[in-house]
């Protein structure tokens, strides 16, 4: 096996959705992380995000403002006579977006991040893109996407034109999917893969530091990364036999499930522990995107067939077993108030999740032998520190 580390570093170029996650906030978002910031400087990673984000997220801040401004000239009306609210300049929209902009690459420098140009992407390209329905151009009859096109192209195309290795894409946008991403890259030369959201990429380089490695480009990464998914089935069936339970998850989601279904493995990221021999236990860290089922309780309130019930007196409330509720709370008569019965049904939902375990390989003069040994796997609960 080999042991030395790689000369590559990692590239990381992150989209809208990582600098901005709420618009009332003059913070950037998860790529403000300390944490993202300090592995950065460990693994000597360089982080990029294209001029049009920074341009997105300035809009996004201006369309909040020009809201709150609206509610203050609304109630300025409301109040005039008894409060006086003056507004000595309305803020002239161009300039805002300009100081909103300054302020956000401000902020984006302390990180640090090389911010890129997209005007070397054409409008053929996108069109393109657009035309086949190349993710995030995703919907048969709807081809908007047009952004999220040109910051993908944009990153692209830089790694290209630097001739940059070992190239990751960062977004939490549903709309880009891991395959388009890479077919994308290889169509341009550029090996490029898709993370998804920073707390993802942060796992990964704390792995990478843990293991004294740099890049995923290092061979020792590849080799037991490919060790692993080779024996995917492997990792499965642990799974299946050690289930598990609705109390491992710390995601939130709404309605809160009620059962645990199924979780089943993907693709899967592989990292030696310690500094193994070329003979013998070669102990290894991995962490795997997966899809979990689970069954989410709903409330859902049946509504009886008014027109045949109301022919019959008392039969609405017969069927709704319920007579008079809003009487009840307010004390007033009946006057033939009813409401639908509640009931509970369950159904299923599909979740993105995050796994994580520790395996054990065998070495025999520098080769893998036989299967790996799953010693632990549960969910990767992923937080920003």
């Amino acid at each position: 096996m080999e042991t030395q580390d790689s000369p590559g570093r990692l590239h990381l170029f992150f989209d809208t959705t990582e600098v901005t996650d709420d618009a009332k906030s003059r913070s950037v978002g998860r790529i403000g992380s300390a944490k993202l910031r300090d592995l950065s400087g460990q693994l000597g990673a360089t982080l990029y995000v294209p001029d049009l984000v920074l341009d997105e997220a300035a809009f996004l801040r201006l369309r909040h403002l020009e809201g709150q401004i609206k509610k203050v000239k609304d109630s300025s009306k409301e109040l005039e006579g008894y409060v006086a609210i003056h507004m000595e300049q309305e803020p002239d929209s161009r300039n805002l977006v300009g100081i909103l902009r300054e302020e956000i690459e401000d902020q984006l420098s302390t990180v640090p991040v090389t911010v890129i140009p997209t005007a070397s992407v054409t409008l053929a390209e996108v069109l393109e893109m657009s035309k086949w329905r190349v993710p995030p151009f995703n919907k048969p009859d709807d081809p908007t996407g047009f952004h999220d096109a040109v910051i993908l192209l944009a990153s692209i195309k830089y790694a290209h034109a630097e001739r940059l290795q070992d190239c990751i894409f960062v977004s939490s946008d549903k709309d880009f999917i891991e395959s388009a991403v890479k077919k994308l890259g290889i169509g341009y030369g550029v090996p490029t893969r898709l993370v998804k959201g920073t707390e993802r990429i942060i796992e990964t380089m704390e792995n990478l530091h843990t293991a004294h490695l740099k890049s995923l480009a290092d061979l020792i990464v590849q080799r037991v990364t490919k060790f692993m998914n080779d024996h995917r089935s492997i990792v499965q069936t642990f799974l299946d036999e050690h289930p598990l339970k609705l109390g491992d998850f710390g995601f939130l989601y709404d309605p809160f499930p009620a059962e645990v279904v199924s979780v089943v493995v993907g693709e899967i990221e592989a990292f030696p522990e310690g500094s193994p021999g070329e003979t013998g236990e070669y102990p290894i860290k991995l962490s795997a995107n997966a899809v979990g089922e689970f069954l989410v309780s709903k409330v859902v309130f049946e509504a009886p067939e008014y027109a045949e019930l109301e022919a019959r007196p008392g039969a609405l409330t017969e069927a709704t077993g319920v007579e008079n509720p809003l009487g009840l709370l307010l004390g007033l008569p009946s006057m033939g108030v009813t409401f639908p019965r509640p009931r509970i049904i369950r159904s299923p939902v599909r979740v993105e999740v995050r796994l994580k375990g520790k395996a054990k390989g065998f070495l025999r003069e520098g080769e893998f032998v036989g299967p790996p040994e799953i010693t632990s796997l549960e969910p990767s609960r992923l937080t920003l520190r």
